[in-house]
């Protein structure tokens, strides 16, 4: 589902931000990125989503080689993918409803009378059905966060990318949030969280990827936030790479809108 193979980012400025990452993210995998500040997570988030686009390597993305990928079809391949961004990004003059059918309008309705049974199963899956006629000011920062997930999950993309999804929220609303992202992985969503959050790192025991100085330095299967383990070499790409070239048919459609309006 996701591959990279030795992947570089340069920046104008001569900055090396990622140098040499290889990486797999297999179908239904959940993956948690973890790394200081300046480690290279915000620039591998943007290459997946390719607001940024790698100075050399492999980067594919839901069986598309993003190094190879031409402009004009940029939008097109950002609507298969689910983003929920830190600074969540509602339209504060829409309701949550507006807001989650938002992700479904921009992109062309579904067929006519489906609208309204896919954002009530979305908000129902957040826990947000009684709220859809609520504005984002009238949520608690949790429950916002909620509302942005539903409307990355709207159309069902394939893969989900969370940056810091539990920025600034309290313990019990954080492992909420994660524990919702969780359950979305369960039904098949691809899942990729970018934090610092260390008790949901340590508290949900999935795989853990961690980025220092742009250098991937670890990649376990049940890792934790801060774990010591030794670094080892990550021969998931091989089987990613295997993955996505078994992907077949084609994939849900996210509105390149998101990218910019809190997907």
């Amino acid at each position: 589902m996701i591959v990279l193979r030795n992947v570089k980012k340069v920046y104008g400025t001569g900055k090396q931000a990622l140098d040499g990452v290889t990486l797999g993210v297999p179908r239904g995998d959940f993956v948690f990125l973890v790394g200081g500040n300046g480690a290279g997570k915000s620039t591998l988030l943007k290459l997946l989503i390719r607001a940024e686009t790698a100075s050399s390597g492999v980067l594919i993305v839901a069986g598309h080689d993003l190094t190879q990928l031409p402009e004009r079809r940029v939008p097109w391949f950002r609507q298969q993918i689910g983003i929920v961004f830190q600074d969540i990004r509602l339209f504060a003059d829409k309701t949550i409803y507006e807001n989650v059918a938002f992700s479904l309008q921009v992109s062309g309705a579904p067929r006519r009378g489906s609208t309204r049974d896919l954002v009530m199963e979305a908000l129902e899956l957040v826990g947000l059905t009684g709220d859809a006629r609520r504005f984002p000011r009238q949520l608690s920062g949790g429950e916002q966060q909620r509302a942005a997930i539903a409307r990355a999950i709207v159309r069902s993309p394939q893969i989900l990318i969370a940056d810091e999804p539990t920025a600034n929220l309290p313990p019990d609303a954080s492992w909420q949030i994660v524990q919702l992202l969780a359950d979305i992985n369960r039904r098949g969503v691809t899942t990729l969280v970018a934090t610092h959050d260390r008790d949901v790192v340590n508290g949900l025991k999935r795989r853990v990827v961690e980025l220092a100085g742009g250098h991937l330095v670890r990649d376990e299967r049940h890792g934790a936030f801060g774990s010591s383990a030794a670094y080892q070499a990550v021969p998931a790409a091989r089987t990613g790479a295997a993955t996505v070239a078994s992907v077949s048919g084609a994939f849900p459609v996210l509105s390149p809108v998101l990218v910019g309006a809190g997907a």
